[in-house]
């Protein structure tokens, strides 16, 4: 029967640390969730920051492509003949 008894106490310990922690808890989970939620909006700002120069790097590769480079030409030494 001490046994028992001793169980019983146990268990309403827990409950109580179970009840006291809960609160602290739901506290913690919260903090982090907007903690994530802030991240989650800065991750998402700086994809797009990241989308925008990779369009415009794309638009001048693209530009660039279009008007082809002069290539220069070597000119070569012209011998005098006399």
């Amino acid at each position: 029967m001490i046994m028992i008894i001793k169980r019983i106490r146990i268990n309403n310990n827990n409950n109580n640390h179970k009840n006291n922690t809960y609160k602290m808890k739901k506290k913690k989970k919260k903090k982090k969730k907007e903690k994530k939620k802030k991240k989650k909006k800065k991750k998402k700002k700086k994809k797009k920051k990241k989308k925008k120069k990779k369009k415009k790097k794309k638009k001048k590769k693209k530009k660039k492509q279009q008007q082809p480079k002069q290539q220069h030409q070597q000119q070569q030494p012209q011998l005098n003949n006399k």
